[in-house]
C-alpha cells in the first residue's frame, strides 16, 4: 500500500500540473468609477467602488457589510468613512485644496460576469464651483493604497448624462506619497 506522503506529493503535483496545463484564473473585482459634474453652483463628486475592497483597504468600516443595501446611508452615523475619505481623495486647483463635503452614501447590488454578484458604496461629495481654468490635480489613492491592481476612471459628465472619460490610472506612489493625476475638464 502507497505511504500517505507520496500521495500527498503526487496529488500536489497533480494541482500543479493541472494549473500549468489549463492555468488558474482569479478577476478582481471591477474598479473605482469618480464621476465629476457640474451641478448648479456645486462640483459633485460621485465616486462608486466595490464594497469588499474598501473592506480590505479600511477595516475599521467593517459595519458597511451589515449596512442595509438599496437604502441612503446616515453619512453623520458615518465618522470612519469621512475621515478615510478625506485622507484618500484631493482635488486641487492650482494650490488651492477644494474642499470636499460627503453629501450622500448608498450600497447597492451589482454584478460582474467574472465575479458574480457583489456590493458596492457609491457616494456623493460636493465642494463649492469655482469654473478651474486649466487643469486640477487629483489626489485618489481609496482601496488602491492597500490593493495595488485597483484602477480608478475618471469621468466628466454634462447636464444631459454623456459621459466623458478624463483620466484611468492606478496606483502611483513616490516615497509612500501619492501622485496628482492631472485633469482637464472639458
Amino acid at each position: 500500500m502507497m505511504d500517505v506522503r507520496v500521495l500527498k506529493a503526487l496529488a500536489c503535483s497533480l494541482v500543479v500540473w493541472a494549473c500549468s496545463a489549463w492555468g488558474a484564473f482569479a478577476h478582481a473585482l471591477p474598479d473605482s468609477v469618480v464621476t465629476l459634474a457640474r451641478v448648479e453652483d456645486q462640483l459633485s463628486v460621485t465616486i462608486s467602488l466595490p464594497l469588499e475592497d474598501l473592506l480590505i483597504a479600511e477595516p475599521t468600516l467593517a459595519d458597511l457589510e451589515n449596512a442595509p443595501v438599496a437604502e441612503e446611508l446616515s453619512v453623520l452615523s458615518m465618522p470612519d468613512l469621512v475621515s478615510y475619505l478625506g485622507a484618500h481623495i484631493a482635488l486641487h486647483h492650482g494650490e488651492i485644496r477644494l474642499p470636499l463635503s460627503l453629501r450622500s452614501a448608498a450600497l447597492r447590488w451589482d454584478k460582474n460576469d467574472h465575479v458574480g454578484e457583489f456590493k458596492v458604496l457609491t457616494v456623493q461629495m460636493t465642494s463649492p464651483w469655482q469654473d478651474p481654468e486649466g487643469a486640477m490635480a487629483l489626489l485618489y489613492d481609496i482601496v488602491m493604497h492597500e490593493i495595488r491592481n485597483h484602477r480608478a476612471q475618471v469621468f466628466w459628465e454634462t447636464s444631459d448624462d454623456t459621459r466623458a472619460l478624463l483620466a484611468d490610472f492606478g496606483y502611483k506612489a513616490i516615497d509612500g506619497a501619492t501622485q496628482p493625476v492631472l485633469i482637464r475638464l472639458p
